[in-house]
């Protein structure tokens, strides 16, 4: 077991080990207190929050108008994201309706939120109102440093609208989970007239604020959601909020990956945790299988290229082909660590 600090917060030591001492394990632990959870039996895991598939546009004219906003073509400003949209993350949907084939069979209730039904107040309702075993978020998520945020003009009303009493909880505002319908936030042109509990950007401070103590996994399923903005000792990013809620064990990236990539290996997760297995092992046989996983492609060839146009004449009465014929080769696309090792598991000791 190890508790990383600094830039090991960002170095996938579990996956190194697993790899190269496939006859023992490393575990990701948060602090001494999850050294508890070994005289711990795991909980059932019988109930499921799955989000994905979100649709961040904001339709409302009306609310346009009202804050003297363009009905298109906004603008949301945070810092370092300045653009016109969140995009829609098409990959995301399968996730999360690939991921609740595979759970439905298995759990008790299963919850699944896509396109404008996972805003912030509705997030919030849920959580209040419903008691969830797993919840799986495949979205946008980004942090960015306090620097950044007091450089940007449009990102200011933002700070100076809350009063952070220490660098921990300025670190965790810089951590966003991004929710539906989040592009109708503008914090140049609204200030500070929007409800930050509505706004449909969930920050790390938010996270940190809130009860999830009956929550047993999370699953941050967006690149680089276990950074943040620190790179001392102590990583204040969304996983740290997470585990201060009460979150028993949480799964997140540290660095950027491929959709598809992600894709495959929650899938494969979430099968092997059905089928019995640990949740460390279950994300080990979910790396081995995207390490493993093979396409066939098919490569068109020229039979006999090299033959003049006589010498082909001569051989079509014989039935020797001499057109384009194609060749199958299989690949690994995915057997590169940079695809199947920036997943971690933080407190999975069970």
């Amino acid at each position: 077991m190890f508790r990383p600090a600094g830039m090991l917060n960002y170095t996938p030591l579990e996956a190194i080990w697993d790899y190269s001492h496939p006859e023992s394990s490393c575990f990701r632990i948060s602090s001494g207190e999850s050294l508890k959870m070994l005289a711990e039996q795991p909980k059932k895991l019988d109930t499921a929050l799955l989000i994905g598939g979100l649709d961040y546009s904001y339709e409302n004219d009306l609310f346009h108008n009202e804050h003297g906003l363009p009905s298109s073509g906004r603008k949301y400003a945070l810092p370092g994201i300045v653009q016109s949209s969140f995009s829609f993350l098409p990959e995301t949907k399968r996730e999360v309706e690939h991921i609740d084939s595979i759970l439905r069979p298995s759990l008790h209730h299963i919850m699944l939120l896509q396109k404008k039904d996972a805003t912030e107040e509705l997030l919030r309702d849920h959580l209040i109102g419903n008691q969830f075993d797993i919840i799986h978020i495949a979205s946008h998520s980004n942090f960015f440093s306090i620097k950044q945020a007091l450089e940007s003009t449009a990102i200011q009303p933002f700070i100076q609208s809350r009063t952070y009493s220490s660098l921990r909880e300025n670190l965790l505002a810089c951590n966003i989970l991004v929710l539906s319908e989040a592009e109708i936030i503008n914090y140049a042109d609204l200030g500070t007239g929007i409800d930050a509990d509505k706004n449909n950007i969930l920050t790390g401070l938010e996270v940190f604020q809130m009860d999830l103590s009956d929550v047993s996994l999370v699953v941050i399923a967006g690149s680089n959601s276990l950074c943040s903005a620190s790179t001392s000792c102590q990583n204040f990013g969304l996983a740290y909020a997470l585990k201060h809620a009460g979150v028993k064990t949480v799964m997140a990236c540290i660095w950027e990956v491929a959709d598809t990539c992600t894709q495959l290996i929650m899938a494969e997760f979430y099968k092997q945790c059905v089928s019995g297995k640990s949740m460390h092992d279950a994300l080990r046989a979910a790396q081995q299988y995207v390490r493993d996983y093979q396409e066939v492609e098919e490569e068109p060839v020229m039979l006999n290229d090299n033959l003049t146009l006589s010498e082909k004449r001569m051989m079509e009465p014989e039935g020797i082909s001499t057109e384009k014929q194609s060749v199958t080769r299989t690949t690994h696309p995915y057997e590169s660590p940079r695809y199947w090792a920036p997943f971690v598991l933080l407190d999975a000791v069970y």
